[in-house]
């Protein structure tokens, strides 16, 4: 007997239910009462799927009892048949109006009973199957709502971090080029130098966790990376893991972004500890060549690959779920201890690269990934390239920027250089200055602005300024990418688009460049200035 679907017969003739009840009972779980209202009390511990309904009862009738079960929220969806052989066409339409889904006219026999049975059987498990995949849709909604508000806290945080970060640069650099070659001190503005990088990096990973983003790819050292990642899972992890590495020293370089690597092993690691988190186990890393001999789907025997196997002695995944755990939002984590985003964005991020996932698992003995990613044969690019000298000059500039520690780092460094530097704290303050009288709108040969300011972006200060002197040059320096895009600069007429932190030699060889190019050609053009080639 399947008793999945539950049928109520209401009828007051206990002969006709019982007969009813013995045409249906050997499909479907049936129950039968003699009235409407023991079927209204009956209702929420019995929870009908279906009902067959009495069109002509004591106490309630067939109509009243169906207006009554369709102001339950919890009857919506119940399938309700009127059971007849008395109601003629007004009664027919005001029960379709009440809510019926069907009629059956008696006397009937088994085959009628069962057919219409079966079909709003079927009927109900559509409308079930809606409600779960609604269900589905909105919880993946939820998440990618969640993902939203990350993306939004991160910006935020991306902007204050590169703000905080900008004057460590700007300073390092200055005691830099103070400091003779063969200084000890050298050594140490090198070191605050390679952090303030490290530290950016760590901003980029930050904004690609909350968004997805086009990511360069280069030649990197696979090894390091993995073994940089271990380092942090060795910190959050509880000691009940033991984790095993084997990770060759030297590998050859894989093309992809150090960011997205890392991210790999941190996923691939996260579920491995999730796996063994209640009873403890091993988690082993290898990082290895691959060998021709491995005979794995996907894998190109012309190309050659570096290997990461991430395994781990937890539950194991179950063979049927096995074909869904790299799609998106699938997850069999407890409510608010995963996203399921997790592996799904592993596998896009190895299939991006021109790798290959092969999963190996068994229920209660543990799980294997391996990872495999073709070599590049692209050499390494150095991983921090010297600041650029700052270059001198003696014109006109004006600095806005409302955190004050970056606007008095950069009069610091430019004055330095020979350039006579105003400062504004606020939109407002720098358009008075610029409009100032005694100075007029024809002082500042340059204008170097923040983006996220209150009272006036520097996007719309930039316009407001371009307004009252349109060849004046600008340089715009947003905390980071999210605040306002290069294109949107160019749009406005900006000159020079850096987002912080940037070193100070690419900046004042920027000032340079747009002031020089100012004086040969009145028209400016956007000049591409990220600050890549220093802070890789």
């Amino acid at each position: 007997m399947n008793c999945s679907y539950k049928i109520m017969i209401v009828d007051d003739d206990p002969a006709f239910s019982s007969v009813a009840k013995r045409y249906l009972e050997n499909d479907y779980g049936v129950s039968k009462v003699a009235d409407g209202q023991a079927c209204l009390d009956e209702f929420a511990e019995v929870k009908p799927d279906v009902i067959f309904l009495d069109w002509c009862m004591p106490v309630l009738t067939g109509i009243e009892t169906l207006r009554t079960l369709r102001r339950m929220d919890e009857a919506q969806d119940t399938r309700i048949v009127i059971m007849t052989g008395l109601a003629g066409r007004n009664e027919i339409i005001d029960a379709w109006r009440a809510g019926a889904d069907d009629f059956i006219l008696k006397p009937f026999g088994a085959d009628e009973l069962l057919e219409v049975t079966k079909r709003q059987v079927a009927e109900k498990k559509i409308v079930d199957d809606i409600k779960a995949e609604r269900g589905k849709i909105n919880e993946q909604l939820r998440q990618v709502q969640r993902m939203e508000s990350m993306g939004v806290l991160a910006s935020g945080i991306a902007h204050d971090f590169n703000n905080l970060l900008f004057p460590i640069l700007g300073y390092s650099d200055m005691l830099d080029e103070a400091l003779d070659d063969d200084a000890d001190e050298k050594h140490y503005v090198q070191e605050i130098r390679t952090a303030a990088s490290r530290a950016k990096e760590l901003v980029e990973q930050i904004l690609f966790f909350s968004r997805q983003a086009n990511k360069e790819k280069k030649p990197v050292e696979f090894s390091l990376i993995v073994k940089e990642a271990l380092k942090l899972m060795r910190a959050t992890i509880p000691t009940s893991i033991k984790i095993n590495q084997w990770v060759k020293s030297k590998c050859d370089p894989v093309l992809g972004d150090p960011t997205q690597i890392h991210q790999i092993v941190m996923n691939l690691c996260t579920n491995a500890f999730h796996s063994m988190q209640k009873d403890g186990g091993t988690l082993k890393v290898q990082v290895n060549d691959s060998n021709i001999k491995d005979n794995v789907e996907g894998l190109d025997p012309n190309v050659e690959y570096i290997r990461l196997t991430v395994s781990d002695t937890g539950t194991g995944i179950p063979e049927k779920i096995k074909k869904r755990i790299f799609d998106p939002f699938f997850t069999t984590k407890e409510v608010g201890k995963g996203t399921g985003m997790g592996l799904s964005m592993v596998h896009g991020i190895v299939a991006d690269m021109g790798g290959v996932i092969h999963l190996t698992s068994e229920v209660g003995r543990g799980t294997t990934f391996e990872i495999f990613l073709p070599k590049s044969r692209e050499n390494i690019r150095p991983a921090l390239v010297p600041a650029k000298k700052t270059q001198e000059g003696s014109e006109k500039i004006l600095i806005v920027d409302d955190d004050v520690s970056i606007a008095n780092m950069l009069h610091a460094v430019l004055s330095k250089v020979g350039y006579s530097v105003s400062r504004a704290n606020s939109s407002p303050m720098a358009l008075e200055l610029f409009q100032d009288t005694n100075n007029g709108p024809g002082s500042f040969d340059l204008i170097i602005t923040d983006m996220t300011m209150p009272d006036l972006t520097g996007k719309d200060l930039s316009k407001k300024i371009l307004e009252i002197r349109p060849d004046t040059p600008i340089i715009i320096m947003p905390g980071s990418s999210d605040a306002l895009s290069e294109s949107e600069a160019k749009s406005v007429g900006i000159s020079a688009y850096l987002q912080k932190p940037v070193d100070l030699g690419t900046m004042t060889s920027t000032i340079r460049d747009i002031l020089d190019q100012k004086n040969k050609s009145p028209e400016n053009s956007l000049l591409h200035c990220h600050n890549k080639a220093t802070l890789n």
